[in-house]
């Protein structure tokens, strides 16, 4: 698989795109004078021998989207996260690893990938750029390499003119020749599986909303439970449709918003995550004809092929339990999240130190809890020892310590040690004359409480 290693980075042509090359690091950055875009990459390839297998490696920055022969395949990268204002590029960024099975000999790739940070999570490498490697294995047990150079076509798609914004009308850009971009990314492969995805339809039995010619309709569609989503719906119409889509979980005072200007009968799924419960819709008809949305969310989680169980005599407490399970089932994506809506980056370990442990034993599967210790020790690498939550990277001293105890991964171990020594060697310098802690820098974090006023 060493050909499926090598890495080949592209992005959109600089003469062609001078403004859209650089952008910031993330949303904590001071200097966001840089513009927002959604580039679009594609490439056909027609081989003589049918294709039966192919192994996919893919990354991006900042966020990207992949179909092959017009099948959604994935979203990435797998999250490298940071800590607050941590504003240092890490050594490594992640590449999200798919395996195929088209049954045919031509491939058609897709990609969009969305330039600058717009979330918390949302790390960028200061330069747009995509990259994919591709390992076809042919019936006759050949094998084929592709990956992306300067013949794959490259566009902005200025239907996204900004961030949570789509506008049907707006026209296309010509396709053009890519520019192979300076590897600044050195991606390896993430040790997770990629995310599972599931449209989720709304509860209630009459699932087509229709809205009358030049009027606006306000309709709020519920689902069973909440999820880590995305917004989607399919909607018919004859002309401009504007809608805007409010996500909530169970009140709309805190929301999350989409807002689409649909020209004629089209599909619409958001870039962006959102925690939805439900959602408000309103729909603008402007057009001569009655409009028809179909409503639906595709639910995102890191795969759950196991689920622990609990029952007592107790109902409120078997309720506590499936509560529980369920919350930390939407908060682990490629990474534990604090939540689907805030959507914190890794240094919130008060937080994940939880979620690893009800994912002990309400799933089994350790290997995401595992990465969170693995990339939190390189953060801590990154800044010799110290987080913007200064309690919060001794409680990752704990979790080190309680994942291996589950996992009994000396490997775990042996990779966070030295980060351990940084970390443990910086508190030695806040020890005081009593000998405990007194002088520590920052934030020293008690959740929600006034002490001393």
């Amino acid at each position: 698989m060493e050909r499926l290693k090598h890495e080949n980075w592209i992005w959109l042509s600089k003469k062609r795109y001078p403004e859209y090359q650089n952008t910031y690091l993330s949303e904590f950055s001071e200097n966001k004078q840089f513009n927002y875009c959604v580039a679009e990459f594609a490439r056909t390839y027609k081989t003589e021998k049918k294709i039966e297998k192919l192994v996919i490696r893919v990354s991006g920055d900042t966020n990207f989207r992949l179909w092959l022969n017009g099948e959604y395949i994935g979203e990435g990268p797998v999250n490298e996260s940071r800590d607050f204002f941590a504003l240092c590029p890490y050594m490594n960024r992640y590449s999200n690893l798919y395996t195929v099975f088209p049954d045919t000999n031509e491939l058609n790739f897709y990609a969009d990938v969305q330039l600058s940070p717009i979330r918390m999570n949302d790390f960028s490498r200061g330069h747009g750029g995509f990259m994919l490697s591709a390992l076809a294995f042919c019936e006759d047990g050949t094998s084929i390499h592709f990956e992306t150079d300067e013949t794959w076509h490259s566009r902005i798609n200025r239907k996204h003119p900004r961030a949570f914004f789509y506008n049907a009308s707006n026209s296309e850009d010509e396709w053009g020749e890519s520019d192979v971009a300076e590897n600044i990314w050195n991606t390896i492969d993430a040790p997770i599986p990629m995310l599972s995805m599931e449209k989720v339809k709304p509860v209630s039995d009459d699932d087509v909303i229709e809205v009358l010619p030049g009027t606006e309709s306000v309709v709020n569609v519920f689902f069973d439970k909440i999820y880590a989503a995305h917004v989607a719906f399919d909607i018919e119409c004859d002309g401009i449709c504007s809608v805007e889509v409010k996500c909530y979980e169970k009140s709309i005072c805190r929301y999350s918003s989409e807002r689409v200007t649909a020209n004629k009968t089209m599909s619409f799924r958001s870039i962006q995550l959102h925690s939805i419960g439900a959602y408000e819709l309103t729909v603008i008809n402007n057009s001569d004809k009655v409009a028809q949305i179909k409503p639906y969310a595709v639910a995102t989680c890191y795969p759950v092929e196991e689920e622990g169980y609990f029952k007592c005599s107790d109902s409120a407490m078997n309720k506590v339990f499936e509560v529980c399970k369920w919350t930390t089932r939407i908060c682990r994506q490629t990474m534990h999240l604090d939540s689907p809506l805030h959507q914190e980056p890794l240094a919130c370990t008060g937080d994940y130190y939880i979620e690893s442990l009800i994912s002990a034993f309400c799933f089994g599967d350790m290997r995401l809890a595992e990465f969170d210790v693995v990339r939190t020790a390189e953060l801590l690498r990154n800044n010799n020892g110290k987080m913007f939550h200064t309690t919060y990277s001794l409680i990752w001293v704990q979790m080190l310590y309680d994942v291996y105890s589950f996992t009994g991964n000396k490997k775990l171990l042996d990779t966070c040690v030295d980060a351990l020594h940084i970390l443990l060697n910086r508190f030695n310098g806040y020890i005081g004359e009593t000998g405990l802690i007194e002088n520590p820098p920052d934030y020293m974090f008690v959740d929600w409480i006034v002490a001393d006023g």
